[in-house]
């Protein structure tokens, strides 16, 4: 892990969950060679934002020696624990994410929230939802009408963020500011899916995009 460095916008990368409807680590299952959270490091790495924050939680040294075989000496990250990581979620991951943000990298405009079950998401699509974004804005993707991840929340947002009574989902937050999102619009159907089961897994596999549409 290098000394993490900032630039207009991070990458906050989830993976605390406790994968319980797939019925076993979900991000460390076999996919293209690697692993689910590898195949989305390697995205987050590809594209530009920086540095990448990993809230870990659940099985949180199997998921560390993962991202440690996937991830460079090049690269800068962070690794946060969630320590609410057992309530499942997902905003109690993004809050320390950004509060970890909030404390080290103060060059930072806005983070990209990214899932690790998402296997398909690309590098391009993360820095087009970044750069529609801007130190005010929550930007996010959509593919033929349907929102997809990862979801950028800049700078002037995260106290909002912060603010999230203990149980409360994000959908919440995009609802009371959905005027403020600013949508992108993709030819990538790769940014609907997330792999919650072996069946939806083997059909990211195979590229079957139907079973998320």
């Amino acid at each position: 892990m290098m000394t993490p460095s900032s630039t207009a916008c991070a990458a906050i990368v989830l993976a605390a969950g406790s994968s319980t409807r797939f019925g076993a680590n979900k991000l460390l299952q076999p996919f293209r060679g690697g692993c689910v959270l590898g195949a989305v490091l390697a995205a987050a790495t590809a594209a530009r934002a920086r540095p990448l924050v990993i809230v870990t939680g659940h099985a949180a040294a199997a998921v560390t020696a993962a991202i440690e075989g996937a991830l460079g000496d090049d690269v800068p990250y962070a690794l946060v624990h969630n320590p609410e990581h057992a309530s499942g979620e997902m905003a109690s991951s993004i809050k320390v994410g950004v509060a970890w943000l909030l404390a080290n990298a103060p060059r930072a405009q806005g983070a990209l929230v990214v899932p690790g079950d998402m296997p398909l998401l690309s590098a391009a699509v993360m820095d087009r939802v970044a750069a529609a974004g801007g130190a005010a804005g929550i930007a996010a993707p959509r593919h033929r009408g349907q929102r997809g991840h990862p979801v950028y929340f800049g700078r002037a947002v995260w106290p909002e963020v912060l603010a999230l009574r203990a149980g409360a989902q994000m959908r919440a937050l995009l609802a009371a500011r959905a005027e403020a999102i600013r949508w992108v619009d993709v030819d990538d159907p790769g940014i609907l899916v997330d792999v919650d089961t072996p069946e939806a897994l083997r059909a990211a596999e195979r590229g079957d995009y139907s079973a998320f549409s």
